[in-house]
């Protein structure tokens, strides 16, 4: 895989691992009314590290946590040291279909990053593809549009306002040429 010497990301050849060769990548906003907790940092993202857990959620969700490889520590915030243990939150959302990745597995995240301000901490989510490093299988799986959550009943803190406020988040598409 080449990276941008300057950045750490991979190169535009990586566009591959979701596009093929004569596609383009674009993201266009989406409005998703149960995810007013998930804040964009930025859309269409890779993400390259090693698997070190994951959690099946109450929500249907799993959480993939992953150590970041060298040059993506930047997309942890403190509360991904203190709370997850040094690892990016990555979630597999209900009705993907991604082969679940193994505990020490290398693998490069293609989606949008977010703050979770429920939990403090950034995530990939959704993801749009994973690069399985050590196979070099590439697998992509569109989130349900819109995502399903089960709801929590509002019982959780947060003021007023909340349970119908829209927020936009990003949609990644692969687009012919």
């Amino acid at each position: 895989m080449r990276y941008r010497a300057d950045s750490g990301i991979p190169d535009a050849s990586c566009w591959g691992l979701v596009a093929d060769r004569d596609s383009r990548s674009s993201c266009d906003p989406i409005d998703e009314p149960a995810a007013a907790h998930l804040h964009v940092l930025a859309s269409c993202r890779w993400y390259i590290g090693t698997v070190a857990r994951i959690i099946a959620e109450q929500d249907g969700d799993h959480h993939v946590d992953v150590a970041p490889a060298k040059g993506f520590a930047r997309f942890l915030d403190s509360d991904n040291y203190s709370e997850q243990h040094g690892q990016l939150v990555t979630e597999i959302m209900p009705g993907q279909r991604f082969p679940m990745p193994y505990i020490g597995e290398r693998i490069a995240l293609f989606g949008t990053w977010v703050y979770d301000s429920d939990h403090g901490w950034n995530e990939i989510h959704p993801i749009w593809a994973i690069r399985y490093l050590d196979t070099g299988r590439v697998v992509h799986s569109l989130p349900v549009v819109p995502p399903r959550y089960e709801s929590d009943g509002g019982n959780e803190g947060g003021g007023g306002g909340g349970g119908g406020d829209l927020i936009r988040i990003t949609r990644c598409r692969v687009a012919h040429a």
